[in-house]
């Protein structure tokens, strides 16, 4: 998806339908609206070369990872 979308060869309504999908086939799923799948391509595109990150997703919430990833600007900083 990642490199889909930076390529622009998805527009916005893809991942708008996608959620839509998503929300339609699998109601009980969470996060994965617009603005959720955004927040995922946005973790996968920090940390797409960290090994050390596997390690560190299952010992802290999804919530500390997204302030990690807002309040922080460079990669030393989030992977501190």
């Amino acid at each position: 998806m990642s490199e889909k979308v930076e390529n622009a060869e998805w527009g916005m309504g893809v991942v708008d339908n996608l959620a839509k999908f998503i929300k339609e086939k699998h109601p009980e799923i969470k996060g994965f609206t617009r603005r959720g799948l955004y927040r995922m391509k946005q973790f996968y595109e920090t940390y797409k070369n960290n090994e050390i990150v596997t390690t560190l997703l299952t010992q802290i919430p999804w919530s500390a990872h997204l302030h990690i990833l807002n309040k922080t600007k460079t990669i030393e900083e989030k992977e501190f």
